[in-house]
């Protein structure tokens, strides 16, 4: 509910502080904000039980390889995307058709 609550809060406080006092007095609301929740944490660890520490693996074996292997195939051609709209939002002249250049008439 905690987590809930704050991110309600925290982007009024932290934008009405940057509107008034400027974008340095925002950030270090936060950062207060943040250091406090550490605090707390630290604070309740010691009242959590024994199973909240035991933390089981998620994946199953050869899982991570293979979500490896998806993150790294999907950057690439992310890359590729953007390499080929380039010219679409660069100044200047466009030496080559590309995918956003008009169709010729």
């Amino acid at each position: 509910m905690s987590i809930n609550i704050g991110s309600l809060f925290a982007p009024i406080v932290t934008g009405l502080l940057k509107d008034h006092y400027g974008y340095h007095v925002g950030f270090i609301a936060a950062a207060i904000g943040m250091a406090l929740g550490l605090i707390a944490f630290f604070h309740g660890r010691s009242k959590l039980r024994e199973f909240a520490f035991d933390i089981p693996n998620p994946l199953a074996p050869g899982e991570g390889r293979r979500m490896v292997l998806r993150a790294l195939g999907i950057a690439v051609v992310g890359a590729v995307l953007a390499i080929g709209f380039k010219p679409c939002w660069a100044s200047g002249p466009r030496p080559s058709p590309t995918l956003c250049s008009p169709l010729p008439r």
